[in-house]
């Protein structure tokens, strides 16, 4: 295989692992879907999604960042609410919100728990 055909086929393949992560934008979308819904946004699968999401990323913060830019108290002692979530992300530009939602996530915890 060509230097340019393994290129090509490296490129596609960091595309589709990045496609993987929800954007910021399409995490605001669905929020914004789930909020529309008031009550019946509990048995829908927007807010599956972004329980899972939120989830996924809280852990994958623990692991990353933790002590690198963000000090954020212990587990369980955390306070962020859904509001304070939903200012933040809303505040996001354009380029921001095409970025994953993870780091948009870091962002605010670097911004809300500085070190």
């Amino acid at each position: 295989m060509s230097h340019k055909l393994l290129f090509i086929a490296a490129s596609f393949g960091l595309l589709v692992a990045a496609r993987g992560e929800m954007t910021a934008g399409e995490f605001l979308s669905k929020a914004k879907i789930v909020e529309d819904q008031g009550m019946m946004a509990i048995f829908s699968s927007e807010a599956k999604e972004l329980r899972s999401e939120n989830q996924r990323v809280m852990a994958q913060y623990d692991a990353d960042i933790k002590g690198r830019g963000s000090c954020p108290p212990p587990k369980g002692q955390r306070k962020l609410s859904g509001d304070e979530l939903k200012d933040y992300m809303g505040k996001l530009g354009a380029a921001e919100r095409s970025k994953s939602y993870r780091l948009a996530f870091y962002g605010l915890m670097r911004k809300k728990y500085p070190c």
